[in-house]
């Protein structure tokens, strides 16, 4: 697949098809594809919404519209809402970039029956991968560590604010001696997608989810089986989310 960019101009001066000014033109936001809004921004830091739509000055220019990392469709109209015109799948660079994310275990997870237990949470650097609506990723997680015949290691994802349409997942666990393979379809946030009760050192999960509300995500860890002794995460384990529609 051939990755290109539709780059909107960083400023726009909207005119009539008679080639007038058109004072008050009114630029709406919709996610590609579709006519559910979705915001853009007056400054680069993503934290100033502007009003959608984006309302031209006098002059016919729009003010700046800095973009989310998704892609848009935009629908130009006259002061009246008369359509000027219409683009779909608008991308901001972000989106390129937003087609790979490959993140880091940066902090040894460690779950013991005294803090954290059989409770999925989220491992330190493998959080915070944004998910676009309508996306389909294929995910790869390489999680290495170590547990106990007690305790065992339970993996899944936590979504914030995204929902999944489906969700396809297979995971082969390691222990020094075993191979223990698990699919899963479930696509509610704290699903397992793989949990042990044996001393797993190794886990590679493989998958694609299609997303149904935007949001992020984050690969969660926790004993398979509260206990005393404890299950880790070692730092560098890693994961990549891989858009590929």
């Amino acid at each position: 697949m051939t990755l290109a960019a539709l780059a909107p101009s960083a400023r726009q001066r909207i005119f009539s098809a008679a080639g007038g000014i058109s004072s008050g033109a009114k630029l709406y936001t919709y996610a590609a594809g579709s006519t559910t809004p979705l915001a853009t921004y007056s400054d680069s830091a993503l934290t100033i919404a502007n009003t959608n739509p984006v309302v031209a000055d006098a002059s016919g220019l729009f003010g700046p519209v800095y973009l989310l990392p998704q892609s848009y469709k935009f629908t130009v109209t006259d002061a009246l809402d008369v359509l000027l015109w219409e683009q779909d799948d608008v991308y901001d660079v972000g989106e390129l970039q937003a087609w790979t994310q490959t993140k880091f275990c940066t902090t040894q997870f460690n779950a013991v029956t005294s803090t954290t237990g059989a409770a999925l949470t989220n491992i330190v650097g493998l959080t915070g991968f944004v998910l676009g609506v309508a996306g389909i990723y294929q995910f790869d997680i390489n999680i290495s560590g170590v547990s106990t015949a007690n305790c065992g290691l339970k993996l899944g994802f936590g979504l914030t604010t995204a929902t999944l349409t489906n969700l396809e997942s297979t995971a082969v666990g390691h222990t020094a001696s075993a191979v223990a393979t698990q699919h899963t379809t479930t696509a509610t946030t704290g699903m397992t997608l793989f949990g042990q009760t044996a001393a797993v050192i190794h886990c590679r999960l493989s998958g694609r989810i299609t997303v149904n509300a935007a949001g992020t995500l984050a690969v969660q860890a926790a004993q398979n089986a509260a206990h005393a002794d404890t299950t880790s995460v070692y730092v560098g384990s890693w994961a990549t989310l891989t858009k590929v529609s």
